[in-house]
């Protein structure tokens, strides 16, 4: 019975250790640590949506994110169970002059999807779930044919904003 009970505290104790660690030491990638670039102006700011990241047969939902459009880039974020934060998922720049998709090494070690699109590859459609913009993953290493769905009623607005403006 004592060994039991010891197995079961050292469990407990090691999940205590892991949220508290997780929770005040790390640093995760999150919105409010993501630098505006000099003179970035953010277009449209969201939050509330549903994110589904999908392709290869698999779907992944992310609840409760914010979509903030700037005239640089597209972020998706998530906020966090815990704490008031909401962690990265995101990062698609439409400025630099490369536009291969997702960068594997940034991605890796940020703990996000960094990469780069043009708003031509932007697209607004429509479900059954509703409106929505299709956000193209790339076709890197890490994302190979799959693609964000970011469920807004301003997917055609957004997309047609992108798309006319050519920012920057």
């Amino acid at each position: 019975m004592n060994t039991f009970l010891f197995v079961i505290l050292g469990i407990v104790a090691m999940f205590a250790i892991a949220f508290i660690w997780n929770r005040f030491v790390a640093k995760h990638p999150t919105l409010a640590r993501l630098p505006m670039a000099n003179g970035e102006r953010i277009l449209f700011d969201e939050s509330g949506l549903r994110v589904f990241q999908r392709g290869h047969g698999r779907s992944t939902q992310f609840i409760n994110s914010r979509l903030r459009v700037t005239d640089r880039r597209i972020i998706v974020a998530q906020k966090m169970l815990l704490g008031g934060d909401e962690a990265l998922r995101y990062v698609f720049d439409y400025t630099s002059g490369d536009h291969d998709g997702t960068d594997l090494g940034t991605s890796l070690r940020e703990g996000a999807l960094f990469g780069s699109l043009t708003p031509d590859q932007l697209e607004a459609a429509s479900d059954e779930a509703g409106s929505h913009i299709r956000l193209p993953l790339g076709g890197g290493a890490l994302t190979r044919g799959q693609h964000a769905a970011i469920y807004t009623d301003r997917a055609a607005e957004i997309v047609a904003r992108l798309q006319r403006d050519r920012p920057i």
